[in-house]
């Protein structure tokens, strides 16, 4: 995702000319958080429309934390490569053409939009399938917007982060290209993360429960 935006953000990747056009970041970040509250907000509508897990209080929300608690074991196996699971994805890919059809600030505007949902590209971290469930069954439109809004922020932290860092196009693109050697470990922590909010969810449905 990060390498996707670099281009329009920093220019030609073979200059080293400090060429940053920070109305393409500033954009690109206001398309990613649009798109990612936007998608909170639609799937906890979807949950109320279609009232999804319509027992949210008392035994019925226990059962909801044990389904989620386990929806997280599932894709912690997952990330730790102990079983695959589902993970249904577009794949979709940013239009190369819309560099030349339209201005770089516009293109970074539709990147985030494109981005920002998280899904219509390739889903890298399991614990995105988890999110989604959490906030449909929730039916809670602001904690939707507030937990996709949260989402949009970490999609783009990395790249504000790069940002701020390097002014030259090669010293970007190769730190861009040293972040895929950490990979291994970034699926390993978030199935880490998986399994403790599994344990926690299941355990506080039982308490619920009794």
């Amino acid at each position: 995702m990060v390498g996707t935006i670099l281009p329009m953000v920093y220019g030609n990747t073979h200059r080293t000319k400090y060429t940053r056009k920070p109305s393409v970041l500033v954009l690109y970040v206001i398309g990613c958080l649009t798109g990612s509250i936007a998608t909170g907000l639609s799937l906890a509508m979807l949950g109320l429309l279609t009232q999804a897990f319509r027992p949210v209080s008392g035994g019925g929300y226990s059962i909801v934390l044990a389904i989620v608690g386990i929806l997280a074991l599932v894709y912690g196996c997952h990330e730790f490569e102990l079983m695959r699971a589902p993970a249904p994805q577009l794949r979709w890919q940013v239009p190369e053409q819309w560099r030349s059809q339209f201005a770089p600030s516009v293109v970074g505007l539709f990147y985030g939009l494109g981005l920002g949902p998280g899904l219509f590209t390739a889903i890298t971290s399991a614990s995105f399938y988890v999110l989604v469930f959490w906030v449909i069954v929730q039916r809670n439109l602001i904690g939707g917007a507030a937990v996709f809004g949260v989402y949009g922020l970490g999609r783009v932290s990395l790249l504000v982060l790069m940002y701020a860092r390097f002014n030259q196009n090669r010293e970007l693109f190769k730190f861009s290209r040293e972040l895929h050697r950490w990979k291994p470990l970034v699926h390993i922590l978030n199935g880490l993360a998986l399994s403790v909010v599994s344990g926690a969810l299941i355990i506080t449905a039982f308490i619920a429960f009794g």
